[in-house]
């Protein structure tokens, strides 16, 4: 036994001095005594989802969280607890690993009491063996296809699940989804007894235009026992979203016998946001760093990995952490050219790098001196307390008007439709005049002397009804009077041509290629045809871009005096991810259009490349396709010692220009317009604008009611009268009203100014 895996067992060993785990004994689910979770770490292990299971385990009481290596299991650490938890990753590279004396090892610990649970490559690991996935554990009698994509994927429990793990029969739920397995009956186990407890209920986009089998109906979900251990397995991740951990409490209690909760972090105001880079593996040492961190409760810790970068998370964060992991890809995987780009941005507008153990040296080769190494995970714990005791002098607003205007851009933004990411990219951009217009502006003339209108994502049929007959004629004749229109998702389906019970503007000889629009939200390939390489560039053929129930396009019939063509087509062969039946393939059928109407021009989308900070250059060249004027992007980064501040969007004109032009520029605030069960646990405020009866999630009370700043703008009696109802909610009548008490929540915060 090494001096390492000695020193980590004997500390382990000390943390549950006193204690006897039991798996398997209920005790009435009040026993003193922890759960023993030995969490792997080591290569194979990776991303978020192996720190959504160290959060959770470590933060919770009955649990005591013992992170382990492969060499340490096969030095006996499995001998201290009372079950071992796989993380998602790469079930190949984990069973590795282990290698035969760690497989033996494990399987023996599950076969003589111990419990199993394990998320995506952890329940592709115990599954049988094939070609493609070799020296898998063997221990549930199901064979696994690997499955391709990203989605929330839905799952239907059977009665399976409602005998063992508690869950209704027959209830169905949305669950992240990340290239698990597809799990199919297959021979019998000698000492198994496991059976399928929830399988997925719809299907998911490929990243290729290859026919892959459905996987309706397939197992997602098993539980069971192995000799005389207990086993839950998930190929789905139940473990990132806070509204699935139901699932893992059932897990927890089937597997251990006991009844096992947690206490999520929160942000509390004023403190650091700290990302680390969980790429490839954490490692033990990372891990116990980790554990120190979220134990102290003096940051807020965010998981990111190479894509989040490239998506644009370094623009949340104060600190990037690089720790020294099982294995170190950063510097020529996460950290590759785009990224080291996009890290040397972050350090100059006042991030901090922070890079330890096998980390320093790759860092120290990539950004020199803006790199600060640490010798080991002591040291980087006190660089995080130093800048916690200091902050940045806050700088002015960003101006919005500071260049000739040269684009009259409308925005609708009303019932139906808004994309304020957009409107925030053309507001800042010194080339482009931004109006949000509602239905009534554009019936009233708001559209004379525009060059652009950007109907948005949304929902059609309610823009459509919203414009009314004068403004439909409106919009029509602009285009065609030489106007520029530019549709995104429901704005490309109002585009399109009439159809039974599908009214629309018919704009393009195009219509949507089936009747069902509700093909669910992840990313999808697509490819450039030969029109859309002249408009995007040659670096472009096949991308990754977010799809979000957008249009699949096909021809129909001619209008006159109108020229459009195909830009970008589906390659992924997306069906769908909401219901069990599937849409017709998408590979080769239009995503993007283009072209003349009339003297005009459109340009209608049925992606959202917005989304993505990596796809901007196609939104980018997006814009010059249509107004000939490339927009320049003025990013709005976060300053050290902002106030994270959540805002929930609603399609409404006087909240646009308020967010857009007084929330956005004050470099006080870090905005974020994504507010769910995840995002809230990083933010210090909330603004809920026009609040109705949906308006107040169960996320944002419990943020209210544990001391959280929630603003609500009401204007109306009917919405004074709903507030009333929720407690802790600071009631306000303006939106200026907003402004003085977030910057009293950032006053409280700021008790000093320094530059560093």
């Amino acid at each position: 036994m090494n001096i390492r895996t000695r020193r980590v067992i004997v500390w382990f060993a000390a943390a549950i001095a006193g204690f006897v785990g039991c798996v398997g004994v209920d005790n009435g689910g009040k026993s003193a005594a922890p759960v023993r979770v030995a969490l792997f770490v080591d290569c194979g292990a990776r991303s978020n989802g192996a720190y959504s299971w160290l959060r959770l385990t470590t933060l919770s009481k009955e649990l005591q969280t013992f992170p382990v290596d492969a060499k340490m299991i096969q030095e006996g650490a499995l001998d201290h607890a009372d079950l071992i938890l796989m993380p998602g990753g790469y079930s190949v590279t984990e069973s590795k690993m282990l290698g035969k004396t760690g497989r033996a090892k494990v399987k023996e610990f599950v076969r003589n009491g111990g419990g199993w649970i394990g998320t995506c490559a952890g329940c592709f690991l115990i599954s049988e063996s094939s070609d493609s996935h070799p020296d898998m554990l063997n221990l549930i009698p199901f064979t696994s296809r690997g499955g391709i994509g990203k989605a929330d994927m839905m799952i239907t429990f059977n009665s399976d699940a409602e005998e063992m793990l508690g869950i209704k029969a027959g209830s169905r739920h949305r669950i992240k989804y990340s290239g698990g397995p597809v799990l199919i009956p297959s021979k019998p186990v000698d000492g198994a007894d496991i059976k399928m407890i929830a399988a997925y209920d719809s299907d998911i986009n490929l990243y290729s235009n290859r026919t892959r089998e459905t996987m309706a109906g397939k197992g997602a979900m098993v539980a069971g026992t192995y000799g005389k251990g207990r086993i839950y397995a998930s190929a789905v991740h139940p473990e990132v979203d806070i509204d699935d951990h139901y699932v893992l409490r059932a897990g927890f209690r089937y597997v251990s016998g006991r009844d096992v909760d947690w206490e999520l972090p929160r942000k509390k105001p004023g403190q650091l946001a700290v990302g680390f880079m969980s790429d490839n593996s954490i490692g033990v040492e990372t891990a116990l760093l980790l554990q120190r961190i979220l134990r102290s409760g003096e940051f807020d810790l965010i998981p990111v990995n190479g894509d989040d970068i490239a998506y644009g998370a370094l623009r949340r964060l104060d600190v990037l952490l690089v720790p020294s992991g099982a294995e170190f890809y950063s510097y020529k995987g996460c950290m590759g050219l785009a990224n080291r780009k996009r890290t040397k941005e972050f350090i100059a507008r006042g991030g901090r790098l922070i890079g330890w153990g096998k980390a320093a040296e790759s860092l120290g080769k990539a950004f020199g001196d803006d790199a600060t190494l640490a010798k080991d995970g002591d040291t980087a714990f006190q660089i995080l307390r130093d800048l916690t005791a200091a902050t940045v002098e806050t700088p002015p607003p960003i101006p919005i008007t500071n260049a000739e205007k040269t684009v009259k851009t409308a925005i609708y933004t009303d019932r139906g439709g808004a994309n304020f990411t957009i409107a925030e990219l053309l507001t800042f951009a010194p080339e482009y005049d931004v109006k949000l217009v509602s239905g009534e502006d554009i019936r009233n003339g708001a559209l004379d002397g525009m060059d652009l209108l950007i109907q948005p994502n949304g929902w059609g049929p309610t823009q459509y009804a919203a414009l009314g007959d004068k403004g439909r004629m409106a919009v029509t004749e602009f285009v065609r009077n030489g106007g520029k229109y530019y549709g995104i998702g429901a704005g490309a389906f109002l585009a399109l041509q009439k159809e039974p019970n599908r009214p629309r503007l018919s704009l393009v000889p195009f219509t949507n290629e089936n009747e069902i629009t509700k093909r669910g939200s992840t990313r999808t390939e697509v490819k450039l045809t030969k029109e859309g390489l002249s408009v995007f560039g040659n670096s472009y053929t096949n991308c990754i871009v977010q799809y979000a129930d957008g249009p699949v396009m096909q021809p129909s019939d001619p209008i006159p005096d109108t020229d459009i063509k195909v830009l970008i087509e589906y390659y992924g062969s997306t069906v769908s991810t909401c219901s069990p039946m599937p849409t017709q393939p998408m590979s080769g059928k239009a995503a993007v259009l283009g072209g003349r109407v009339g003297k005009g021009k459109a340009y209608i989308s049925g992606l959202n490349p917005e989304v993505h900070e990596k796809n901007y250059d196609l939104v980018l060249n997006s814009f010059k396709y249509v107004t000939g004027i490339a927009p320049t992007r003025v990013c709005r980064d976060r300053m050290r010692g902002a106030l994270s501040v959540g805002c929930v969007t609603v399609p409404e004109k006087t909240f646009g220009d308020f967010y857009l032009r007084t929330l956005l520029p004050d470099r006080r605030f870090d905005v974020v317009d994504d507010v769910n069960d995840n995002t809230i646990r990083h933010l210090d405020a909330v603004v809920v604008p026009c609040p109705g009866k949906d308006s107040f999630s169960s996320a944002i009370i419990d943020f209210a009611n544990a001391g959280g700043l929630v603003v609500a703008v009401v204007q109306t009696d009917a919405q004074r009268e709903l507030v009333q109802k929720v407690t802790n909610i600071t009631v306000v009548d303006s939106y200026s009203d907003v402004i003085q008490k977030l910057a009293e929540l950032h006053r409280k915060t700021s008790t000093k100014s320094q530059t560093l």
